[in-house]
Protein backbone atom coordinates (compact mmCIF):
# COMPACT_ATOMS: atom_id res chain seq x y z
CA UNK A 1 0.00 0.00 0.00
CA UNK A 2 2.65 2.39 0.60
CA UNK A 3 4.40 1.54 -2.57
CA UNK A 4 1.09 2.37 -4.21
CA UNK A 5 1.07 5.61 -2.16
CA UNK A 6 4.44 6.74 -2.67
CA UNK A 7 4.06 6.27 -6.62
CA UNK A 8 1.41 8.09 -6.32
CA UNK A 9 3.05 10.99 -5.02
CA UNK A 10 6.21 10.63 -7.32
CA UNK A 11 4.21 10.94 -10.07
CA UNK A 12 2.03 14.08 -9.23
CA UNK A 13 5.29 15.88 -7.53
CA UNK A 14 7.08 15.55 -10.89
CA UNK A 15 4.82 15.62 -13.52
CA UNK A 16 2.15 17.75 -12.20
CA UNK A 17 3.89 20.25 -9.79
CA UNK A 18 1.56 22.43 -7.82
CA UNK A 19 1.67 26.26 -8.96
CA UNK A 20 1.66 27.57 -5.33
CA UNK A 21 5.24 25.95 -4.39
CA UNK A 22 6.37 27.40 -7.13
CA UNK A 23 9.17 30.22 -6.10
CA UNK A 24 8.59 33.49 -7.98
CA UNK A 25 11.82 34.76 -8.37
CA UNK A 26 13.77 31.85 -9.58
CA UNK A 27 11.12 29.17 -11.00
CA UNK A 28 12.27 26.16 -9.12
CA UNK A 29 9.37 23.89 -8.01
CA UNK A 30 9.57 23.51 -3.99
CA UNK A 31 8.38 19.79 -2.93
CA UNK A 32 5.71 19.54 -2.20
CA UNK A 33 4.39 16.25 -0.88
CA UNK A 34 2.15 16.24 -4.29
CA UNK A 35 0.41 19.25 -3.75
CA UNK A 36 -3.60 18.93 -2.87
CA UNK A 37 -4.16 16.31 -6.06
CA UNK A 38 -2.29 13.66 -3.65
CA UNK A 39 -3.84 15.51 -0.90
CA UNK A 40 -7.57 14.78 -2.59
CA UNK A 41 -6.35 10.78 -3.47
CA UNK A 42 -5.47 10.23 0.03
CA UNK A 43 -8.68 11.65 1.15
CA UNK A 44 -10.51 9.79 -1.12
CA UNK A 45 -9.12 6.46 -0.38
CA UNK A 46 -9.47 7.07 3.25
CA UNK A 47 -13.38 8.32 2.86
CA UNK A 48 -13.65 4.92 1.32
CA UNK A 49 -11.82 3.04 3.69
CA UNK A 50 -13.79 4.28 7.05
CA UNK A 51 -16.55 3.71 4.95
CA UNK A 52 -16.38 0.33 4.54
CA UNK A 53 -15.64 -0.13 7.95
CA UNK A 54 -18.17 1.41 9.14
CA UNK A 55 -20.69 -0.35 6.92
CA UNK A 56 -19.01 -3.82 7.82
CA UNK A 57 -21.15 -4.33 11.10
CA UNK A 58 -24.18 -4.13 8.39
CA UNK A 59 -23.06 -7.47 6.46
CA UNK A 60 -24.96 -9.73 6.84
CA UNK A 61 -22.02 -12.30 7.55
CA UNK A 62 -20.93 -11.46 10.77
CA UNK A 63 -18.63 -14.22 10.75
CA UNK A 64 -16.10 -11.63 7.76
CA UNK A 65 -16.16 -8.80 9.84
CA UNK A 66 -13.54 -9.27 13.16
CA UNK A 67 -14.29 -5.67 14.09
CA UNK A 68 -14.33 -4.23 17.79
CA UNK A 69 -18.04 -4.02 19.02
CA UNK A 70 -17.43 -0.55 21.60
CA UNK A 71 -19.61 2.62 20.44
CA UNK A 72 -15.93 4.54 21.04
CA UNK A 73 -14.78 2.66 18.05
CA UNK A 74 -17.56 3.58 15.68
CA UNK A 75 -16.91 7.17 17.38
CA UNK A 76 -13.32 7.29 16.19
CA UNK A 77 -13.93 6.12 12.61
CA UNK A 78 -16.67 8.75 12.46
CA UNK A 79 -14.53 11.44 13.16
CA UNK A 80 -11.89 10.42 11.15
CA UNK A 81 -14.46 10.05 7.99
CA UNK A 82 -16.02 13.79 8.63
CA UNK A 83 -12.29 15.19 8.82
CA UNK A 84 -11.14 12.91 5.88
CA UNK A 85 -14.45 14.13 4.10
CA UNK A 86 -13.73 17.93 4.90
CA UNK A 87 -10.02 17.57 3.71
CA UNK A 88 -10.89 16.28 0.52
CA UNK A 89 -13.19 18.90 -0.37
CA UNK A 90 -10.84 21.19 0.64
CA UNK A 91 -8.22 19.91 -1.14
CA UNK A 92 -10.12 19.34 -4.74
CA UNK A 93 -11.32 23.16 -4.07
CA UNK A 94 -7.82 24.01 -3.88
CA UNK A 95 -7.06 21.78 -7.05
CA UNK A 96 -9.29 23.96 -8.56
CA UNK A 97 -7.67 26.75 -8.14
CA UNK A 98 -10.05 28.11 -5.46
CA UNK A 99 -8.47 29.63 -2.65
CA UNK A 100 -11.80 29.06 0.32
CA UNK A 101 -10.72 25.43 -0.18
CA UNK A 102 -6.88 26.61 1.87
CA UNK A 103 -8.96 27.44 4.60
CA UNK A 104 -10.73 24.25 4.65
CA UNK A 105 -7.83 22.19 4.55
CA UNK A 106 -5.61 24.03 7.04
CA UNK A 107 -9.55 24.14 9.37
CA UNK A 108 -8.88 20.40 9.47
CA UNK A 109 -5.35 19.72 9.50
CA UNK A 110 -5.53 22.24 12.82
CA UNK A 111 -8.52 19.91 13.61
CA UNK A 112 -6.71 16.68 13.04
CA UNK A 113 -3.58 17.47 14.94
CA UNK A 114 -5.01 19.21 17.92
CA UNK A 115 -7.47 17.05 18.42
CA UNK A 116 -6.42 13.41 17.57
CA UNK A 117 -4.49 12.44 20.69
CA UNK A 118 -7.83 13.58 22.78
CA UNK A 119 -9.82 11.15 20.79
CA UNK A 120 -7.27 8.04 20.73
CA UNK A 121 -7.35 8.59 24.45
CA UNK A 122 -11.28 8.87 25.30
CA UNK A 123 -12.19 6.06 22.63
CA UNK A 124 -9.34 3.58 23.18
CA UNK A 125 -7.23 3.93 26.04
CA UNK A 126 -9.46 5.89 29.05
CA UNK A 127 -11.20 2.29 29.98
CA UNK A 128 -7.31 0.71 30.10
CA UNK A 129 -6.46 3.25 32.24
CA UNK A 130 -8.84 3.64 34.56
CA UNK A 131 -9.71 0.02 35.61
CA UNK A 132 -8.22 -1.05 38.91
CA UNK A 133 -6.23 -4.38 37.75
CA UNK A 134 -4.25 -4.25 34.56
CA UNK A 135 -5.83 -7.03 32.54
CA UNK A 136 -2.47 -7.94 30.98
CA UNK A 137 -0.29 -10.45 32.19
CA UNK A 138 2.99 -9.14 33.02
CA UNK A 139 1.83 -5.90 33.64
CA UNK A 140 2.75 -3.36 37.17
CA UNK A 141 0.51 -3.65 39.76
CA UNK A 142 1.85 -2.49 43.13
CA UNK A 143 2.36 -5.17 45.67
CA UNK A 144 -0.02 -4.78 48.42
CA UNK A 145 1.52 -5.70 51.91
CA UNK A 146 -0.61 -7.92 54.41
CA UNK A 147 0.66 -6.79 57.60
CA UNK A 148 4.04 -5.76 59.09
CA UNK A 149 6.22 -9.06 59.35
CA UNK A 150 9.15 -9.67 62.01
CA UNK A 151 12.20 -9.00 60.66
CA UNK A 152 13.97 -11.67 62.31
CA UNK A 153 15.69 -13.66 60.17
CA UNK A 154 16.43 -17.73 60.73
CA UNK A 155 20.06 -18.55 60.77
CA UNK A 156 21.36 -22.08 59.58
CA UNK A 157 24.48 -23.60 61.35
CA UNK A 158 26.52 -23.86 57.92
CA UNK A 159 26.46 -20.68 57.01
CA UNK A 160 27.82 -19.30 60.18
CA UNK A 161 30.56 -21.59 59.66
CA UNK A 162 31.49 -20.28 56.44
CA UNK A 163 33.54 -17.27 57.26
CA UNK A 164 36.62 -16.93 55.84
CA UNK A 165 39.53 -17.31 57.70
CA UNK A 166 37.59 -18.84 60.37
CA UNK A 167 38.45 -22.25 61.84
CA UNK A 168 35.42 -24.93 61.70
CA UNK A 169 33.86 -25.14 65.22
CA UNK A 170 35.36 -28.13 67.25
CA UNK A 171 33.72 -30.92 67.74
CA UNK A 172 31.65 -31.06 64.03
CA UNK A 173 32.54 -33.66 62.14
Amino acid sequence: ISFIFCTIQAYLEIFQPFYGFQVMHSGYQMYGHGGPIFWAVTSVMLIIFYTIVLCAPLCPTKSLTMLPHPRQFYCYISVQLVTNLLTGIGAILLAMNTHSGLCLTNMTSYAYFTLLAPLTYFCFLHTWFTTTQPSLLFAYKAQLDEEEEDPTFPTSSSIQSFQLGSDPPVGIG
